[in-house]
């Protein structure tokens, strides 16, 4: 049995960051950015939100 362990802590400190999943990716969408940042979400151990504006779906809370 193999087992494949995460290792990625995201730390989320922008105000305007909107936090979403897609087809297994952590999505981050920054306002003011036209490039939309990603992670598989199999390689995330924790997420830290640190800005009492960004925003988080609720599918990203199911997955």
């Amino acid at each position: 049995m193999a087992f494949r362990m995460s290792y990625h802590i995201v730390s989320i400190d922008s105000p305007q960051c909107s936090l979403s999943c897609k087809d297994g990716q952590l999505t981050c969408r920054v306002d003011g950015e036209e490039e939309m940042r990603t992670i598989p979400l199999e390689d995330v151990a924790s997420i830290i939100i640190t800005s009492f504006s960004a925003s988080v779906h609720s599918k990203l809370l199911i997955e």
